[in-house]
């Protein structure tokens, strides 16, 4: 890729975030409703990503924070974004400078997934749990409901991993390989309790050892923003089973 990720962490990267179809510049692309940020997509999406940068900086000169167009514009920066600490960079930006944007919900199930990629389980869970208080009608939730069911079998809470799991499935719609995706993990829910009970026990039990623990990646990952090798599934294969 001419200008883009370079390297073994990006080439790693790339098959991290790509093999996903919510990092897939088309769907992406299609949501886009300026021009010339559909343009610099575009153009990311053939290899010129030197090119899509200036287009995407441009735009973001040319408009106001209090422009509409403006978040979207901070959004395409992360996609065009050069490495992947530059796109958690613009992906935070967009979180914290404008939180009722519908274009932030799309960048908190990414940063989920780099916080996935990177092993930090417990920033995932976060970033997928605020969508769903943020942004309760998202069309996002059934991504989310794969990373944030991911996330919590990893942090031994199953009881909120198939929460997550029986609220993201009647949101899915078409979408067979996502559909297939969250079904393979919901088979791990047969005898989990869901009742509101068990689910406030499960996040009263996670806030603790959050406070125990701390938010910080398991020895031995990568830091954040520089995932390592992919966990993530190529869309319609079977993903492998998180550990128990």
């Amino acid at each position: 890729m001419r200008g883009g990720w370079t390297g073994g962490m990006g080439r790693s990267v790339v098959r991290a975030l790509l093999a996903w179809g919510t990092l897939v510049l088309a769907p992406a692309l299609a949501a886009q409703t300026e021009p010339r940020l559909r343009e610099a997509l575009r153009l990311q999406a053939d290899g010129q990503s030197d090119s899509a940068r200036v287009i995407v900086r441009g735009v973001l000169a040319a408009t106001a924070p209090t422009d509409t167009l403006h978040p979207q514009a901070v959004f395409a920066s992360a996609l065009v974004a050069k490495d992947a600490p530059e796109q958690r960079r613009e992906l935070q930006r967009l979180v914290v400078e404008f939180p009722t944007s519908a274009w932030t919900a799309e960048a908190l199930v990414r940063l989920a997934m780099l916080d996935f990629a990177g092993g930090n389980l417990r920033g995932a869970a976060r970033n997928v749990d605020r969508l769903a208080t943020d942004f309760p009608g998202a069309p996002q939730l059934a991504t989310a409901a794969l990373w944030g069911a991911r996330s919590y079998f990893e942090l031994r809470n199953p009881v909120l991993a198939c929460k997550w799991l029986a609220d993201g499935m009647p949101k899915v719609g078409e979408d067979i390989e996502l559909q297939n995706q969250l079904a393979f993990y919901q088979q791990r829910c047969t005898n989990v309790r869901l009742d509101a009970a068990a689910v406030d026990s499960a996040r009263r039990t996670q806030d603790v050892v959050g406070l125990v623990e701390g938010d910080k990646p398991p020895a031995g990952a990568a830091e954040a923003g520089a995932p390592g090798p992919a966990p993530a599934v190529a869309p319609g294969a079977a993903p492998a089973t998180p550990a128990a």
